[in-house]
C-alpha cells in the first residue's frame, strides 16, 4: 500500500502543482491586461495635452493677429480720416478763397 500511496500523492501533487502554475500565468496576465490599460490610458492623456497646447497657441497666435490687424486698421482709419479732413479744408479754402 505504501507505494500505491506515493503513486497517487505523486499524482496529486503534480495536478496541485499545475494548478498553482496556471493560477501564476492568469495573475501575470491580468497585471500586463492592467499595464497595458494604464499605459493606453496615458497616452490618450498625453495626446489630449499636447492638443491641448497646440490649441492655446494657435489661440494665442490668433490673439496676436487679431491684435495687429485692429491695431494696421486703427492707423489706416485714422490716416484716411486725416487725409478726407485735409481735403475738406482745401475744398473750403479754395470756396471761400482763404478766408475762414
Amino acid at each position: 500500500r505504501g507505494l500505491e500511496d506515493r503513486i497517487r500523492w505523486r499524482y496529486k501533487f503534480a495536478e496541485v502543482t499545475e494548478e498553482l502554475n496556471q493560477d501564476r500565468d492568469a495573475l501575470v496576465d491580468g497585471f500586463r491586461k492592467k499595464q497595458a490599460q494604464l499605459d493606453a490610458a496615458a497616452k490618450r492623456v498625453q495626446e489630449a495635452n499636447a492638443a491641448k497646447r497646440e490649441l492655446l497657441e494657435l489661440r494665442q497666435t490668433y490673439r496676436v493677429f487679431d491684435e495687429y490687424r485692429r491695431r494696421r486698421k486703427e492707423e489706416f482709419e485714422e490716416q484716411h480720416y486725416k487725409a478726407k479732413l485735409r481735403e475738406l479744408g482745401n475744398t473750403r479754402m479754395e470756396e471761400t478763397g482763404g478766408a475762414v
